[in-house]
């Protein structure tokens, strides 16, 4: 993919997502609309609650396509099928590790803090009662 930017004419940074300079052809009043279309190009990705976990356990660390199947708890042909939606947005980067492939959040394109607090703000009651399992798990 090269450093061609994600969505249309938009990179993603810590903040969100900014316009990339591109020939200033137009009116100006276009960068506004690109920026939006990439942002809901980007959340529609994100729609997808598998995906969006995909990115915050890729935040944590780097993980095989098993490991993550079986922490969001489903099959490992569709979690391929989420990751190569993800690698192909630009947001996932994989690595091969001997016979293993591992996933990692691609922070040339998204900042690993912007995917948890997305995550924070979207899923705050799952996280919250996700937590409160693990702790009654380890009493």
């Amino acid at each position: 993919m090269g450093n061609q930017p994600v969505f249309g004419d938009v990179r993603l940074f810590a903040g969100g997502v900014a316009p990339v300079p591109h020939n200033p052809i137009g009116p100006p009043e276009d960068d506004g609309e690109e920026v939006f279309n990439a942002a809901a190009e980007l959340f529609a990705l994100l729609a997808c609650s598998n995906r969006l976990e995909m990115l915050y356990r890729l935040s944590e660390e780097e993980l095989a396509v098993h490991d993550l199947a079986d922490r969001l708890r489903i099959t490992q042909a569709n979690a391929s099928v989420h990751l190569r939606h993800l690698r192909q947005s630009g947001l996932v980067a994989r690595e091969r590790h001997g016979c293993s492939v591992l996933y990692r959040i691609n922070e040339r394109r998204i900042n690993r803090t912007f995917v948890r607090e997305l995550c924070e703000i979207a899923c705050h009651e799952r996280m919250a009662a996700s937590a409160a399992d693990g702790e009654d798990s380890d009493a």
